[in-house]
């Protein structure tokens, strides 16, 4: 048995509070600013987001085919040449390959990027000159830590272009 010294034990009632305390701050962007379901999320009309014409993938992103393309196939590991436009619910733009004078189409691995997740399995299964709605939830996109102009547990919505699969 351990002899028991009195400075170690509200040393060791600080270390349990200071657990809890950054456990339950690691929290407070959830907290202050909580994760909307699909059906909770309220879009901006000029996005023409009607929820009944999404298809929800097992993955958890919600797809709507615009134009479907007639090339080949972007699947798991294809290498692919994609425009994209990026925007929140409220309708605000945070990035855009398309618009932005200079921009080339991203090239990236499907299913192997470091993209944030949401964006790869949008455009799974996309045919090379299709056009893509993506909308993908906070554990997909940026999650609770938000970034730049996108804020913590927010919904992003994807204007996918698929330009060109590569091989």
């Amino acid at each position: 048995m351990m002899p028991e010294f009195p400075l170690f034990r509200p040393l060791g009632r600080f270390l349990a509070l200071a657990t809890v305390m950054v456990v339950v701050g690691g929290c407070s962007d959830s907290t202050t600013n909580p994760a909307l379901t699909f059906e909770q999320v309220r879009w901006a009309p000029s996005l023409g987001i009607d929820p009944a014409d999404f298809t929800e993938l097992p993955a958890g992103v919600w797809i709507r085919e615009d134009t479907e393309g007639t090339g080949p196939v972007a699947s798991d590991g294809t290498q692919v040449r994609m425009h994209y436009r990026g925007f929140l619910p409220n309708g605000s733009r945070f990035d855009s390959s398309l618009d932005d004078p200079g921009r080339v189409p991203l090239e990236f691995a499907v299913g192997t990027s470091n993209l944030i997740p949401g964006f790869s399995l949008g455009g799974r299964g996309m045919r090379q000159g299709g056009v893509r709605t993506v909308l993908i939830p906070p554990f997909l996109g940026y999650g609770v830590q938000g970034q730049g102009p996108i804020p913590p547990n927010s919904w992003l919505v994807f204007e996918l272009h698929l330009v060109e699969v590569v091989n």
